[in-house]
């Protein structure tokens, strides 16, 4: 069997730098422990100093070298040289990990050192050019000079220096391209390319493309094609800048070689560096998804391995790994399945590489392996995540546990896995099955050393409860409470700080509080929020724990109240946003009186001041004045309905005019006197088109509302006209792909009938509509008691003379009539 060198210096890299995929990747920073600093203490503590001694070592060289013979300069430099590989190698892995102005300095001067070193041992060249000897240990140098730029932290000017030495050796006929041997030419090149590869770029320069340019000339030296661990360089440097086509080309060219020329044969590296890049990069190439790219380069790699039975080419669990995240991020609709299906093949090829025999058992073959591992599982979870697909996950998460119980230990469900399931439940407010897992979170990791339990997962089910399904038959901040004892006892049990409750808890907290609506609202949320003011910084209160705060005191109908969390917050060092001075607009806008609408109309005024106003907040003051009783409330709503126009017209993002504003304004008009308001409703709506917003099916039933509610002293005309504009209302929405209406239409439809006036026309007007409520299954009690009260006699002839005199139910009507209406 074909045995991966650990040391390929392309493994090396790889190792490094080309399996980043997220499918590896937490899925939330609270869920690691905090980065040890003891990788960054050793190296100062014991190879700094080396460091250190051997750049100063090399200096003093280079400030004597006249006073030196010259071949006893020429021992000196290489020798130098091999101290300064393993330390440079060590080095170059912390720096990539570790960024510190200091040891950039350390690490800049080293590399100067070993620059003049190199070029000073091409100056002195002659005195090893006799013998065979000679020219194989100042071979061994130079390969030293050139290997370190492939080995130093990524920089764009190690591949600039690497090939700097590169051309002075081939110009000063060091490197013969006519005649060096094929083995002395890659491994000069390919050194170069390395150090390109890996580089970051800067300035426009892009360190890929010049890794293909030395590849290029390469293979022109050479007259045919670099070995793969030049070419899977190459492409390694094209993944990290996500430059698919560029990697592509690289792969095709050795699949089309490796039919002619069996050495030249692409490995999995090759086919992983491919996939890395579609991870990196954004977006379609050439029309189709990364994702759908992966699988077709996934379906290559199977096949080949199948008609070869090459180790060298069979996918591994980073191969599959990629495929998997490509998927499960991808915007399709159907991600998440396509995502899992990958992640089952690669379960299904794992097995029968097992009943093969095929398995890689060393240590250093590990990283491919073919076992599937939790963060394959993760990637989809977080998929089934999005989807809000809670039964998928509880499937793939007793998938893991039979595997694991089946002997593979990388499957293991760990916190992660829970957190996310955790999450599912959060969302779709299943608050009881939240709780079960918690439970079963506490059994499995409360007593686990190896990972710190913390308190994420204990605020998801908090959340869970907030958004219980179980209404009023359930006490959420009961059970929220619990969760928070529950998380106090666990932590001063286990000594584990990160289980005590945060901002985040108490925050929580308040929601439960919130949505229970129960007495004592704004006492209760006082008191927690006064707990976190005096606690440690964990648990000082945010904007939005402040703002849960406002909106008790809004439930409890104290206004007056809300306004001073503001003053109190900028106290505490938080700085109101928006919502919260939303929320103190809705406070004072809900409690209906002319005190309140002053209040209301001044804090629009000093938020407009200080730019801290949204569309939202004009259409908070609009709807407020709409369910007033001031006299003026139409020329109100109108002078802030014009300034809100005037303020976001023609913007976008967050700062865009939506249908909020346009709804609130249709409101003042549905609750106005003016006989005229049907048409200043429609004139709205017009409104809405001029602003590139479309209108909801709401916006159409309050216009059709409005124009059932036009004042009984009002003219014929304006009676007629608003039967005539509820018909066109009618006419858009059944004309519409995407409206549909609903049981309040046809209500509001039959109520406009109350302003015809002619007696055959309303009867009529009245049949019709009727009728094609029934036909749309949106019959309701309400639709029959207007019906009724409209025309009595109409009535009893549309359901049925033989019921006349009894009580019509819906239910002893056809049932299709009402297949589709609310009940």
């Amino acid at each position: 069997m074909f045995r991966i060198r650990a040391r390929n210096a392309i493994t090396s890299l790889a190792r490094r730098y080309l399996f980043t995929s997220s499918t590896f990747q937490p899925i939330n920073n609270v869920l690691v422990a905090p980065a040890s600093t003891s990788s960054k203490f050793r190296f100062f503590s014991t190879n700094i100093e080396s460091f250190k001694e051997l750049n100063q070592k090399c200096l003093d060289l280079l400030e004597n070298k006249d006073n030196l013979h010259e071949s006893r300069l020429s021992a000196d430099i290489i020798k130098l040289m091999e101290e300064w590989t393993p330390l440079w190698a060590s080095a170059g892995k912390h720096f990539v990990r570790n960024h510190d102005s200091r040891e950039d300095d350390i690490r800049s001067s080293g590399a100067d050192v070993l620059d003049r070193l190199a070029h000073l041992l091409l100056d002195v060249r002659k005195v090893y050019s006799n013998t065979k000897q000679d020219r194989t240990m100042y071979d061994h140098a130079l390969s030293l000079s050139l290997s370190f730029w492939s080995k130093c932290p990524p920089s764009l000017e190690n591949g600039e220096r690497a090939e700097a030495l590169l051309r002075r050796m081939i110009k000063e006929g060091v490197l013969d391209v006519s005649r060096a041997s094929r083995k002395k030419l890659e491994v000069a090149y390919g050194s170069v390319i390395q150090a390109y590869s890996i580089s970051i770029d800067r300035d426009g320069s892009n360190g890929a493309l010049k890794a293909i340019a030395c590849l290029n000339e390469l293979e022109t030296n050479l007259d045919s094609h670099a070995s793969v661990r030049i070419q899977n360089s190459a492409i390694h440097g094209c993944a990290l800048r996500g430059m698919v086509v560029e990697a592509e080309k690289i792969l095709d060219n050795l699949e089309k070689a490796s039919k002619n020329h069996s050495e030249i044969f692409p490995d999995v590296l090759t086919y992983s560096s491919c996939l890395n890049a579609y991870s990196k990069h954004k977006g379609k190439v050439n029309g189709k998804p990364l994702s759908l790219r992966a699988e077709e380069l996934l379906d290559r790699m199977m096949k080949r391995y199948e008609e070869t039975g090459d180790v060298r080419v069979r996918p591994n669990q980073y191969t599959f790994g990629t495929a998997i995240s490509l998927f499960a991020t991808s915007p399709s609709k159907s991600n998440a399945k396509d995502a899992d299906r990958i992640l089952q093949r690669l379960i299904e090829f794992h097995e029968k590489e097992s009943l093969k025999g095929n398995l890689l058992s060393t240590e250093e073959e590990m990283d491919y392996s073919t076992e599937p591992g939790t963060g394959h599982f993760v990637s989809c979870l977080l998929a089934y995540q999005r989807r809000q697909d809670i039964q998928r996950i509880e499937e793939l998460l007793f998938q893991m546990e039979s595997l694991y119980q089946a002997g593979n230990d990388k499957v293991k469900p760990d916190y992660r896995c829970f957190v996310i399931y955790l999450d599912a439940l959060s969302k779709a407010g299943e608050s009881e099955k939240a709780e079960e897992v918690l439970t079963r979170i506490e059994n499995l990791f409360a007593e686990d050393e190896s990972f710190s339990l913390n308190n994420y997962g204990y605020n998801l089910c908090i959340d869970a409860w907030t958004r219980s399904r179980k209404g009023s038959m359930v006490n959420r901040e009961e059970h929220a409470r619990a969760i928070v004892q529950r998380m106090k006892d666990l932590a001063m049990q286990t000594q584990n700080d990160s289980l005590l409750p945060d901002m985040h808890t108490y925050t929580s907290l308040m929601g439960t509080i919130l949505k229970d609506r129960k007495s004592d609202i704004d006492k209760k949320c006082e008191d927690i929020i006064t707990l976190m003011e005096n606690g440690d910084k964990n648990v000082k209160p945010d904007a939005v724990a402040y703002n849960h705060l406002i909106c008790a005191y809004q439930i409890s109908r104290k206004p007056e109240k809300t306004e001073s969390i503001l003053e109190r917050m900028q106290a505490s060092g938080v700085r109101p946003n928006i919502i919260c001075y939303n929320s103190v607009l809705n406070a004072y806008g809900k409690n209906v009186n002319d005190q309140s609408i002053l209040k209301v109309l001044k804090i629009l005024e000093k938020m407009e001041s200080i730019d801290m106003v949204k569309p939202l907040s004009y259409a908070i003051c609009v709807d407020a004045l709409a369910r007033s009783n001031r006299i003026d409330r139409v020329e109100e709503a109108n002078e802030i309905f014009g300034r809100c126009l005037d303020r976001f017209q023609n913007k976008s993002g967050k700062d865009a005019l939506d249908r909020t504003i346009f709804d609130a304004m249709l409101n003042v008009h549905l609750r106005s006197d003016d006989a005229s308001k049907a048409r200043n409703a429609l004139n709205v709506i017009k409104l809405m088109g001029d602003n590139g917003i479309e209108p909801s099916i709401i916006s159409y039933n309050i216009v059709i509302s409005t124009c059932s509610r036009i004042p009984e002293r009002a003219d014929t005309k304006s009676k007629k006209l608003a039967v005539e504009i509820s018909a066109r209302t009618m006419d858009v929405i059944r004309n519409s792909s995407h409206l549909k209406a609903n049981d309040t239409t046809y209500l509001n439809l039959l109520w406009v009938c109350s302003n015809i006036s002619e007696m055959k026309e309303r009867r009529a007007t009245l049949a019709a509509i009727f009728r094609m409520c029934c036909n749309d299954g949106l019959l309701t009690p309400k639709a029959l008691s207007a019906l009724k009260q409209l025309d009595h006699n109409l009535f009893w002839k549309l359901v049925g003379e033989e019921k006349r005199g009894g009580r019509v139910e819906i239910s002893s009507l056809d049932a299709s009539w009402s297949a589709r209406a609310k009940r």
